[in-house]
């Protein structure tokens, strides 16, 4: 029921994409060189050029159910045959195994073939999100190498040589039913964009709010492997940096001025995921911390809610129920900047990937985030040379709750 309320809800986030407006770049990659990183909700594909490593999300395909899973599948077969995670880029230990033996993939696709062809599994596939939801399927909670995951998902004589296998399959099958699910919400004729709208309209309103350098840039791309099939989606260069999740930080003002920053951003946008695992810290050639955040996809972000006090990330909510900032310090020319926000330009730049109503919320947001800047008599707006020490022990100390900050310093 969870489930399908949600899907129901993101109809509100309905938008026809013109897809002959997005100009898209068009890049060859040599066999062999594409890469997955194989544990996002959402298949990414990577590739290096000259030097710089790229990440590219694919805009699915609006296919018939039989076809749509059928692609899935292959999609599954062939990540399978590439590199995989890359621990310069993500140093956390996997959950699951997500290579193979050649051996063990030729049994497991023998095995779903055999369940195709029998018939039923495609249901199973095409609720492979709700069914996952009902039974607490989480490759980060360990809920996975079970006889019961594997029976409700219609796996259950599944040998036990490939159970390792199967579970990789049921993590990546979740995602593809969830993307049919939403392929005509965000959608041009030939494919759904409900992730990529997300990521380009965040990188939008980032730039509007003079943070660009806070998030990823997103492009739309026709990433085309030799020998493949051509993928219209997005296109990042990586993050500069680690992640947050992967090192030790030290407290610093720098720090905190970022994350205060990416709070007051992801409010703006409605993102509820930005926590250490989905941004990067990297050094400033000036001294002190930098901050850019990826996975700007995330299916709430841009929801039409005109509420500022959202929990995001875990964290205590930026506004408190009183309307009043619930932190200490604020850069301020970053308030400057909020306050004087270009709202037609901004408007007139996120047409193209957001509807009506999900821009007026933004702007409602904005109102209000300015409102509750100008009626916090305890918060201060400070200068770039002020943050230090004494600001972080002040944000640190407990009377504001978890912030970006806190959960950066005690993951």
């Amino acid at each position: 029921m969870k489930g399908f309320i949600r899907n129901t809800a993101f109809r509100l986030t309905s938008k026809r994409i013109d897809e002959r407006g997005l100009h898209p770049l068009h890049i060859q990659v040599p066999a062999g060189e594409l890469c997955c990183f194989a544990l996002s909700t959402n298949r990414i594909l990577s590739f290096v050029s000259e030097g710089k490593r790229y990440y590219f999300r694919e805009c699915p395909e609006r296919l018939s159910k039989k076809a749509f899973f059928r692609r899935g599948v292959e999609d599954f077969f062939a990540t399978l045959a590439m590199g995989g995670l890359d621990k310069d880029c993500f140093g956390q230990e996997p959950p699951i195994k997500t290579e193979f033996p050649e051996s063990i993939v030729c049994a497991f696709n023998g095995y779903l073939e055999a369940k195709l062809e029998k018939g039923g599994l495609l249901k199973r596939l095409a609720s492979a999100d709700s069914i996952g939801e009902r039974l607490g399927f989480s490759i980060w909670s360990g809920n996975t190498c079970t006889a019961a995951v594997l029976k409700g998902f219609g796996l259950e004589d599944t040998p036990e040589a490939l159970w390792e296998i199967a579970i990789y399959f049921l993590w990546r099958m979740r995602s593809v039913a969830a993307d049919y699910r939403r392929l005509g919400i965000a959608a041009g004729q030939g494919y759904s964009h409900f992730n990529a709208v997300r990521a380009v309209a965040s990188r939008i309103v980032a730039e509007e709010l003079g943070v660009a350098e806070l998030v990823t840039d997103s492009v739309w791309c026709v990433l085309k492997p030799d020998g493949g099939r051509a993928m219209l989606g997005v296109l990042s260069e990586a993050a500069r940096g680690r992640r947050a999740a992967d090192i030790k930080l030290s407290p610093c003002g720098s720090l905190q001025r970022e994350l205060m920053a990416l709070n007051v951003l992801d409010v703006l946008t409605g993102q509820p995921d930005h926590g250490p695992n989905n941004y990067n810290v990297y050094g400033k050639a000036e001294g002190g911390y930098g901050v850019c955040s990826f996975d700007n996809d995330n299916p709430r972000t841009f929801f039409p809610s005109c509420s500022v006090k959202a929990s995001l990330a875990g964290c205590a909510p930026l506004v408190g129920q009183d309307g009043i900032i619930n932190r200490p310090f604020m850069d301020r020319a970053l308030a400057e900047r909020l306050k004087a926000v270009d709202r037609a330009a901004l408007k007139r730049r996120l047409s193209p990937y957001l509807n009506s109503l999900q821009i007026r919320t933004i702007i409602k947001r904005l109102n209000k985030l300015n409102a509750a800047i100008c009626r916090s008599d305890r918060l201060h707006l400070i200068d770039g040379d002020a943050w230090g020490e004494a600001t972080v022990k002040q944000e640190t100390g407990g009377a504001y709750g978890l912030t970006y900050l806190c959960k950066a310093l005690t993951k």
